[in-house]
């Protein structure tokens, strides 16, 4: 199996959020709003998709790794801090 060290985007905040039990995803009489995506409490990250592993079972990633990763640094994928992409 290939390493893919490529950012992913994750949002991480409560859990409520998380799991969309937060009265922003809700309309005014109660009912799930689907048009709501995510809710104003949940926080965009990029984080590698190789480095930080996903536990299918809870549902969630157990450890994030910022991007860009020491390794994909390393191999050349994505560059040191200050330097130009």
């Amino acid at each position: 199996m290939t390493e893919q060290h490529e950012p992913i985007t994750v949002y991480s905040g409560a859990i409520r959020c998380v799991e969309r039990d937060c009265a922003e995803y809700l309309t005014a009489d109660g009912y799930d709003n689907e048009a709501v995506e995510n809710c104003s409490h949940l926080t965009p990250r990029q984080v590698c998709k190789e480095c930080s592993p996903y536990d299918d079972d809870a549902g969630f990633i157990i450890t994030a790794v910022a991007w860009p990763c020491p390794t994909a640094v390393d191999l050349g994928i994505a560059p040191r801090d200050g330097e130009a992409a």
